[in-house]
C-alpha cells in the first residue's frame, strides 16, 4: 500500500474515534491499593462468528501516544494470555500472602510499550464462543487473532499510527509467526504499522524442538555417557550425533522408539523442573511437579474474585471453559496442529523486511534454546553482526548474534521458560533495545 493510501486509511480510522471506549475503562481494581499512572481496558473483541475474544489492555506508563504496541500471546495451546500479565511483564504481581493483593511490577514492559493481553483462542480464560465449540487449528487460530486486532483497532483507532509488535512465548512460536504473515499479506486491505515480531522459548519446529532435547540433556548430563551412546548408536545414521543423523522421535526403529521414551520419561517424569532445569520442583512427585506457584496465581485471583471479574466486565462462566488459568483443556485437547514447523513464516517475514526477535532462557527443556537454534539453521544463516554477549549493570545477561539482517537470536543466562518471570530486569533491557532498534548493551 502506498503511503497516500495508508495515510488516508488512517485519517479514515481516526476521524471515527479520538478515544478509546469509556465501556472498557477500568476505573478500579479490588487489590489494587496503590495509585497508577496509565489507563487500562479490559473488554471482548469480535472475531469469526461466535467467538469473543477477551482482552486486557495497558498504556504506556511513559506516552501511550507515541509508544510502540505491543500484542503479547501466551501458548499452550490453551494457556491465558493473562499468565503473561500476571506472572511475567504486566503492571502488577499478586502478592503471596493469601491476601491476593497486587504490588507494581517496575520490570513491566508498559514502562517503555502499550501492551495488549489477549486470550485466545476462544475458551480459553475467559474468552468464549457462543456456539460452545472449542474445536481450533493454528489455520483458524491465526485468522482469529487476526479479526480480533482488527476489532481492537476499531475500538482503539488512534493507535493505528503507533508502531506494532507481535510477541509470544512457547507455543507462540506457532502463533506469532502465522499471525505476522497475515498481517504482512492483508496490509493492501488493512494496513497496520506493523514493525516487527518477538519469540520467546518458542516452538518453532517440533522435529527440532524434540530431536534437540536429548542431545541438551546429555550436555546437561541426565543421560548417562552409556545410554547416549547406545541411543547414538541405534538411532543416528552412520552413529554420528548431530542434527543431521540423528531423528530420534521420527526412527520407525522399535529399538530406538525404546531408548527414546526411557530418556523422555527421564527429563520428564523423575522429578525435574521442565521449565526450569535447576530450578525447584514444588511436586517432584507427579508428572506435572515442575508447576511453581505462579501457575495458580491466576486461578485464586481472577476465578474467585467476583469483584475483579465484575470489574473487568468477564463473563463468568464462559462455554466450554471453567476458567482455569494453568491450562483449558478443552482447547488443547481438540486442538489441530497444522504446522509441523513455522520456519517457512520465518523466512517469508525475513524476505518482506520485518524485524524479528528469537529470545531464549537457557535452562528451559519445554522448548529448549538448542532446537531454536537448529531452526535459525534451517532457515539458512546469513551471519551480519558475530556472536557477543551482552550485559545489565556489568554482568553478562547472556549472548546476541544477528543471524539475518532483520533477524537477531539472543540468549539468556540463567533462566527458565517465562524469561520475563526468570529474568525480569533483563527482559525489561532486551524489549526496550529491540523496540529502539538500538544495540543490546555490553
Amino acid at each position: 500500500m502506498t503511503l497516500i493510501k495508508y495515510s488516508l486509511f488512517l485519517l479514515l480510522a481516526i476521524s471515527s474515534s479520538f478515544a478509546a471506549p469509556e465501556e472498557d475503562l477500568i476505573t478500579d481494581l479490588p487489590g489494587l491499593d496503590f495509585p497508577i499512572t496509565f489507563n487500562q481496558y479490559s473488554g471482548y473483541l469480535d472475531s469469526t462468528e461466535g467467538r469473543k475474544l477477551h482482552y486486557w489492555f495497558v498504556e504506556s506508563k511513559a506516552d501511550p501516544v507515541t509508544d510502540p504496541l505491543l500484542l503479547w500471546l501466551n501458548g499452550g495451546p490453551g494457556c491465558s494470555s493473562l499468565m503473561g500479565f500476571i506472572t511475567e511483564l504486566g503492571p502488577f504481581r499478586v502478592v503471596h500472602d493469601g491476601s491476593n493483593t497486587l504490588e507494581p511490577n517496575i520490570y513491566a514492559w508498559n514502562e517503555q510499550a502499550s501492551v495488549i493481553f489477549l486470550e485466545s483462542p476462544a475458551c480459553v480464560g475467559f474468552s468464549y464462543d457462543e456456539n460452545d465449540n472449542c474445536t481450533t487449528s493454528d489455520i483458524d487460530v491465526a485468522n482469529i487473532n487476526y479479526l480480533a486486532l482488527q476489532s481492537w483497532f476499531t475500538k482503539f483507532p488512534e493507535y493505528l499510527a503507533n508502531d506494532f509488535y507481535v510477541t509470544g512465548e512457547s507455543y507462540g512460536g506457532i502463533y506469532v509467526p502465522t499471525l505476522s504473515e497475515k498481517i504482512v499479506q492483508g496490509q493492501d486491505t488493512y494496513p497496520i504499522n506493523f514493525q516487527g515480531y518477538a519469540i520467546g522459548n518458542g516452538l518453532l519446529s517440533y522435529k527440532n524442538n524434540d530431536n534437540s532435547l536429548l542431545f541438551y540433556a546429555y550436555y546437561h548430563t541426565i543421560l548417562e555417557q552409556s545410554r547416549w551412546e547406545e541411543l547414538v548408536a541405534t538411532c543416528c545414521e552412520n552413529g554420528l550425533a548431530n542434527r543431521d543423523s540423528c531423528d530420534f522421535t521420527g526412527s520407525t526403529d522399535p529399538s530406538c522408539t525404546l531408548l527414546v521414551e526411557e530418556a523422555f520419561f527421564l527429563i520428564y517424569d523423575t522429578g525435574l523442573n521442565e521449565y526450569d532445569l535447576y530450578g525447584y520442583c514444588p511436586n517432584p512427585s507427579t508428572v506435572q511437579g515442575q508447576k511453581t506457584e505462579y501457575n495458580y496465581d491466576l486461578q485464586n485471583l481472577f476465578k474467585k474474585n467476583k469483584g475483579i471479574q465484575s470489574r473487568l466486565q468477564l463473563k463468568s462462566d464462559p462455554p466450554c471453559t471453567d476458567n482455569s488459568y494453568e491450562m483449558a483443556d478443552e482447547v488443547s485437547r481438540h486442538y489441530v496442529s497444522d504446522y509441523p514447523a513455522t520456519t517457512p513464516q520465518l523466512a517469508f517475514l525475513i524476505e518482506n523486511k520485518i524485524r524479528g526477535l528469537i529470545f531464549n532462557g537457557d535452562t528451559d527443556m519445554a522448548c529448549n534454546f538448542l532446537g531454536n537454534t537448529w531452526d535459525l539453521l534451517t532457515i539458512g544463516l546469513n551471519e551480519t553482526e558475530s556472536r557477543r554477549d551482552w550485559r545489565v549493570e556489568g554482568q553478562i545477561a547472556g549472548y546476541v548474534e544477528k543471524v539475518r539482517t532483520t533477524l537477531t537470536s539472543l540468549r539468556f543466562k540463567g533462566s527458565g521458560h517465562m524469561v520475563p518471570q526468570f529474568k525480569p530486569e533483563e527482559a525489561l533491557v532486551m524489549i526496550t533495545s529491540f523496540l529502539n532498534n538500538e544495540p543490546y548493551p555490553q
